[in-house]
């Protein structure tokens, strides 16, 4: 029988066979720390091109060969006007880099300007994305926190490695 309990934002997450949510970083490939400013510049660049005026966040998508594969920004759908912003109809910045991604971004790694949500991650898990580099897990709102703390958790099970970067 597993048993488990949401903690408060900075605790983490266990249940018996204690998955740990929030305080692993720094298990994804070792990439130098010059090539990993490099791309977590870029995407924090990619992220201002969102009109999103409440939250910008960006995405890249980058081979074990150092190549960019894709990038991506939370926005409207092509072909939608966005004249008023509507915020549920947003495509999250990961998504929208696995879309644009000129190659298959199998066994890549994704640097992400805000730490994934839950559905993010399955999509990131299904891609074979295999790193994951992210500022940590924030607080907003508990809905927010939650579905970031079950990201953490899906990546783990999945063996997606997750790195802090800033």
């Amino acid at each position: 029988m597993t048993t488990e309990r949401w903690l408060a934002p900075n605790e983490v997450y266990f249940n018996d066979l204690e998955i740990i949510a929030g305080g692993i970083y720094n298990t994804a490939p070792t990439l130098s720390r010059k090539w990993t400013s490099r791309f977590y510049a870029l995407a924090k660049l990619v992220a201002t091109w969102s009109k999103d005026p409440d939250r910008q966040v960006g995405a890249v998508i980058v081979s074990d060969r150092k190549m960019i594969r894709g990038v991506g920004y939370n926005g409207l759908p092509r072909g939608l006007r966005d004249i008023k912003l509507r915020t549920e109809d947003h495509i999250h910045a990961e998504v929208n880099a696995i879309f644009n991604a000129s190659e298959g971004v199998r066994k890549c790694a994704l640097f992400v300007t805000s730490f994934p949500c839950t559905p993010c991650a399955a999509v990131i898990i299904q891609a074979g994305i295999e790193a994951v580099y992210a500022p940590p897990m924030e607080y907003g709102s508990d809905s927010w926190w939650h579905s970031q703390l079950r990201a953490r958790c899906m990546f783990n099970e999945a063996g997606v490695e997750v790195a802090y970067a800033e």
